[in-house]
């Protein structure tokens, strides 16, 4: 079943109206056939999707409207954390939390493994939450885990079965759904108006929108629902995030090939094969180009190889800067202005220079039993490292220069989700069910 709204312009947009906020009536479609109308009030906002917002910026918006904030995927605040912290509220939302939550207009916007809710920045108060309903062929329920996208009126996400969703930010009411998108519980990126999602591999004329089938390729969808363009990979999309600067949408697939494409028109602008070079000529195991896609300063990093390596590739050209052998499950980090971070198996939170490669950190932090890997990506406020650990319980902030622990709190369950930062406020979904939000102490 499709939705959708379509404009219907009302008298003050028609011309009148002089200095009041112009009004909308809309007509509410499910699949081909008209069903209601519905009139809202239009709202300026400011996109904050635009890569061309400066990082310094960030300290003066109180948003964190997609997974990392911003479409280079790279959660990094320059203002400075102020510890020690305290607890400020924990809110239940039903079900083990595996993705970051957003913030947008005061309302922080959680995917739970069965809906989606949205509670309230200050107080933790749910305002509202919405399931997707299930299919008759799918008698489990949903398992949710992808991160929304959110400004002021709208959200999209997407649930597991590949269906993308547009909910009002208000009240959580659904304005359309798409179900022929293929992108499984994709953390959604938007820049310039148009969303990116992988879609699934055709099949027999079909596009199989269901749990098992592979993603091919990457697509442009516009706010919507409607698909402007679709790039077909070589080979599986192993990419688990792709993100988009100045204009090119980088990821790679299992082939071992990185893309670098257009992001308003989908076409190719460069293509880099890594299973040549050195490192991996001979390497067991191979596994392509995979994990989230971070990119700072026209670097694109991401987990390359038999899932030990980062590599670093220049977003304009492709050309391979560098790579790096990590002693770790390469797949989340965090990054600054001067490194990307990372912990290994033993343990050990490292640094790795931006420019070389080259290991400029090196820090044993296994006797504060933290665990062994970020849980999904890592967040640098100034000169702290913000992280969950994927196989712990523990929130912990870090030193960024010495790699020592300055603060931990112990949740009740394991953190596999990733924290954001917003108005001074540290925020978190954890496996028990729980989101928690943390304050500074004043």
């Amino acid at each position: 079943m499709y939705h959708r709204l379509t404009d219907i312009p009302s008298d003050q947009e028609a011309g009148g109206g002089k200095g009041l906020r112009p009004s909308r009536l809309q007509l509410l479609h499910r699949n081909d056939r008209i069903v209601g109308i519905v009139r809202s009030r239009r709202k300026v906002h400011r996109d904050l999707s635009d890569d061309k917002l400066e990082v310094s910026k960030v300290k003066q918006m109180t948003d964190w409207p997609m997974r990392d904030r911003a479409p280079n995927r790279h959660a990094f605040v320059e203002e400075e954390l102020n510890l020690p912290l305290r607890l400020l509220w924990k809110s239940d939302v039903g079900s083990s939390v595996f993705s970051q939550a957003i913030c947008t207009g005061r309302k922080v916007i959680i995917t739970s493994m069965r809906d989606w809710r949205c509670l309230d920045l200050d107080s933790g108060t749910e305002l509202w939450r919405f399931a997707p309903r299930e299919p008759r062929s799918k008698r489990s329920g949903p398992v949710l885990r992808g991160t929304p996208y959110a400004n002021h009126h709208m959200a999209f996400m997407t649930d597991d079965i590949g269906r993308l969703f547009c909910l009002g930010t208000v009240g959580g009411e659904l304005r359309w759904s798409q179900s022929d998108q293929g992108s499984q519980n994709e953390s959604v990126c938007l820049w310039q108006d148009q969303l990116f999602l992988k879609f699934a591999r055709p099949i027999h004329g079909e596009n199989k929108s269901s749990a098992s089938s592979w993603t091919n390729g990457y697509s442009a969808v516009n706010t919507e629902g409607d698909q402007l363009w679709a790039f077909e990979s070589d080979d599986i999309v192993f990419t688990e995030q792709a993100a988009v600067s100045g204009g090119i949408l980088v990821f790679g697939d299992a082939s071992g090939t990185v893309y670098g494409v257009g992001a308003t028109n989908g076409e190719l602008i460069w293509k880099t094969q890594i299973s040549q070079l050195g490192p991996f000529k001979s390497l067991r195991n191979f596994a392509g180009a995979f994990g989230p896609v971070s990119i700072i300063a026209n670097t694109a990093i991401l987990g390359v190889g038999n899932k030990q390596y980062y590599g670093a590739f220049d977003v304009q050209t492709g050309k391979v800067r560098w790579v790096h052998h990590a002693d770790a499950l390469a797949m989340n980090m965090a990054c600054d202005r001067e490194k990307v971070y990372y912990v290994t198996h033993t343990g050990h939170l490292r640094g790795v220079s931006l420019d070389s490669g080259k290991t400029v950190l090196d820090q044993d932090i296994s006797r504060h039993r933290l665990g062994t890997t970020f849980s999904m990506s890592a967040l640098v406020v100034g000169g702290h490292l913000v992280a969950g650990f994927g196989d712990t319980p523990r929130l912990a902030v870090l030193n960024t220069r010495s790699g020592e622990l300055e603060w931990v709190y112990e949740v009740g369950g394991i953190l596999n989700a990733s924290p954001i930062f917003v108005d001074r406020k540290i925020v978190i979904g954890c496996d028990d069910g729980y989101v928690y939000c943390f304050e500074e102490v004043k």
